[in-house]
């Protein structure tokens, strides 16, 4: 019942890491180099630890371990009918959405920083990071939406909704080299085009 909340709430950590994660290379990559900024990056590992000593498995989980099930048979169930072709049309789904995030979230920062020679906006790292930084919290609230919104509409339609914006939004900030407008677009892009990500545990299943 609660499965796209929950996920999009979780989700939505990866927002605030960005976030975190464009602020110290502002701070940390002119003084100390890419090396310390990467052990920063190392630091929060160390929860993991706590969270695999303190935070208990759910007790449905617990019994789903506990049943007998044989080697394979779930993953051979997958690619049998009729779950074959959903597998198949879920897999390049994926595929394809994980290229435009990854995609989008690498280009981003390059544009904003690159010489329009170079095809970018030639903004300087300041407000470059100003406007990263701004973007976070549309992500936020991109990833924390999805979830109640495809609990209330339905997780296919949401999908559809956020990824035809997203390719919209897209076209016109790649199409602008106005700082302002930039800063205008950037959180309504960001909410569309990383909130769909949510949906990968929910929709797949």
């Amino acid at each position: 019942e609660h499965r796209g909340k929950a996920l999009g709430l979780m989700q939505s950590a990866w927002a605030i890491g960005y976030g975190l994660a464009v602020v110290v290379t502002a701070v940390v990559l002119p003084r100390w180099g890419w090396r310390a900024v990467f052990f920063v990056g190392i630091l929060p590992a160390f929860f993991t630890l706590w969270i695999r000593r303190s935070v208990r498995e759910p007790e449905i989980w617990q019994r789903s371990r506990a049943a007998p099930v044989r080697p394979g048979r779930a993953l051979a169930e997958i690619f049998t009918p009729p779950a074959r072709q959903l597998t198949l049309w879920v897999t390049v789904m994926n595929a394809c959405t994980m290229f435009a995030w990854w995609g989008f979230n690498s280009w981003a920062p390059a544009y904003l920083e690159l010489s329009t020679a170079q095809g970018g906006v030639g903004l300087g790292i300041a407000y470059r990071t100003y406007i990263l930084v701004i973007m976070q919290a549309g992500m936020w609230l991109g990833y924390v939406s999805f979830g109640f919104i495809s609990d209330r509409i339905g997780r296919k339609r949401a999908y559809v909704m956020y990824l035809t914006t997203a390719a919209a939004l897209l076209v016109a900030y790649a199409s602008t080299r106005s700082p302002m407008v930039l800063l205008a677009l950037g959180p309504f892009l960001a909410f569309f085009a990383t909130g769909y990500f949510s949906g990968f545990g929910a929709v797949t299943a």
